[in-house]
């Protein structure tokens, strides 16, 4: 009878890592009678993969019981069959019961790497900000909590299965049977290491190191490629050579986001947790999880400085050298460029800008602007900003669906705004008056490249409309946010 292995990370492990290696020895794998069907493709250096599993993971998620049996039996008829991808950690913890009703019918093992929360979360941060997402040290920690708890996971299956069932190991490299992950892996499905294997010659989804991160962190506000998974990719991809390039970005590699003091205060509320585990599904009586050495409170430790003009002017100039290596417009690589050196050039109050994000949100310009004057020529929405040429000195247009109902008169609004020129931006209001005119309205200067506008207004009675001219003078600007946000919500 066929035995199942199945990798499900958790994430954070070097799931990517394993997978590449499983594609790169598929025909190896075969002749000892291991089969890791459907390979993912590894056609871009330093990508992620989500492994050979999802369709499994698509029915599960959709209770399909039936199909999940005979996708089991069409795995073919090899001695052992390997089925790797980290969302089956997510199958594991919402549907438990599910999972393995339909497994415990067969001969399976459940292959897991676990890592010390210290390490996980500052790895996922890391992860975090490379998918786009504005975070920051305590939001990525309250995630983990809620998301990779793997003791809760795997305490839970015991109601289903034995422990027996489970090979958990912990992601560390003194613990790896021969040194590295490739050989502990086939140490979990019992192969041994033979001269004939192939390993991957590239670090396969690699941290980016501090300077490049906050890079990718400041391009994220601007929001240009939010939406656009390949331009993402390709400029990761740069980001992430120019980190290896560096000597950063390797597993096991120095790159915590917390201090020592913080850092063993996180291992201290898991510590009862990790000797649970390491008894249960270790034997090691002594309760110990993992090996690596606990950081030392009092040692020395530097918080990472925020990214200077000099490093991201250094990363400029490497993205445009390497441009030609990936399929980015160059309209557009510019842009992204000179928006997020503005913003670290920025001189905005800080203060201003803590203040907005407590606010309580209202508005947010989604659907395309209404009453356009004729001095624009074009408005579209191109990825995730809207795309504005003024072919005149008085562009503008009115705010769709803004709800006088959401306020009482004080509101404030956020505009993240690319100029090709330097200008003026005018926000104009209805509240009392009649039509939009001069007195009802705030303006600022706009220099060349990425801004980013507070404006605050401070009326007796309610916000009933905005009107907003981007520029006085023809040119390109890409408006990236327009949100509005009150210090109370009013009640309806």
């Amino acid at each position: 009878m066929k035995k199942i292995y199945i990798h499900i990370g958790m994430p954070k492990t070097g799931s990517s890592a394993i997978q590449a290696f499983l594609a790169l020895n598929y025909e190896n794998l075969l002749k000892r009678h291991v089969h890791f069907p459907n390979p993912p493709s590894f056609s871009q250096a330093f990508q992620t993969s989500s492994g050979n599993a999802d369709v499994l993971y698509e029915l599960f998620i959709n209770n399909e019981l039936i199909e999940i049996e005979r996708f089991i039996e069409s795995l073919g008829h090899e001695d052992k069959v390997i089925l790797s991808s980290e969302r089956l950690f997510e199958v594991l913890q919402l549907y438990p019961t599910r999972f393995f009703s339909v497994l415990n019918r067969y001969n399976f093992k459940i292959i897991c790497y676990v890592r010390r929360h210290d390490n996980l979360i500052s790895s996922y941060y890391n992860q975090r900000v490379k998918n786009h997402d504005e975070v920051n040290r305590s939001t990525v920690l309250e995630y983990v909590k809620l998301n990779s708890h793997f003791y809760e996971v795997l305490s839970e299956s015991l109601k289903y299965t034995s422990s027996e069932r489970f090979i958990i190991r912990p992601y560390e490299k003194q613990q790896f049977c021969g040194g590295n992950i490739y050989s502990d892996f086939l140490n979990c499905i019992d192969i041994e290491v033979e001269g004939d294997f192939i390993f991957p010659e590239k670090i396969v989804n690699p941290s980016l190191g501090w300077d490049a991160l906050e890079f990718r962190r400041h391009l994220n506000m601007l929001r240009i490629d939010h939406d656009n998974i390949t331009n993402k990719l390709a400029i990761n991809a740069l980001l992430a050579k120019y980190t290896v390039e560096h000597n950063m970005g390797r597993p096991f590699q120095e790159n915590s986001i917390f201090s020592p003091t913080e850092r063993y205060e996180i291992i201290n509320s898991f510590s009862e947790k990790y000797e649970c585990i390491a008894r249960t599904f270790l034997g090691r009586e002594n309760g110990k999880l993992f090996y690596d050495d606990i950081p030392d409170i009092d040692s020395p430790w530097q918080q990472n400085e925020e990214l200077s003009f000099e490093k991201s002017f250094e990363i400029c100039k490497y993205l445009l050298n390497h441009k030609d290596k990936i399929n980015v417009e160059e309209e557009l690589m510019h842009i992204m460029l000179r928006g997020t050196v503005d913003r670290v050039l920025s001189d905005e109050d800080h203060l201003s800008h803590l203040d907005f994000e407590n606010m309580a949100f209202i508005y947010t310009l989604i659907t395309k602007p209404t009453a356009l004057s004729k001095d624009i020529s074009i408005l579209q929405r191109k990825l995730d900003f809207w795309y504005i040429e003024a072919s005149g000195l008085d562009p503008h247009f009115t705010l769709p669906n803004f709800n006088a109902k959401s306020n009482d008169g004080e509101i404030s609004v956020k505009i993240g705004i690319t100029s090709s020129v330097s200008a003026v931006i005018e926000l104009f209001y209805i509240s009392d008056n009649v039509t939009f005119d001069s007195k009802h309205c705030i303006s600022r200067n706009l220099k060349k490249g990425y801004n980013e506008v507070i404006i605050n207004i401070n009326e007796r009675s309610a916000i009933k409309s905005l009107r907003l001219d981007p520029g006085n003078v023809e040119g390109v600007y890409l408006l990236h946010q327009f949100e509005v946000k009150v210090k109370k919500l009013k009640e309806m």
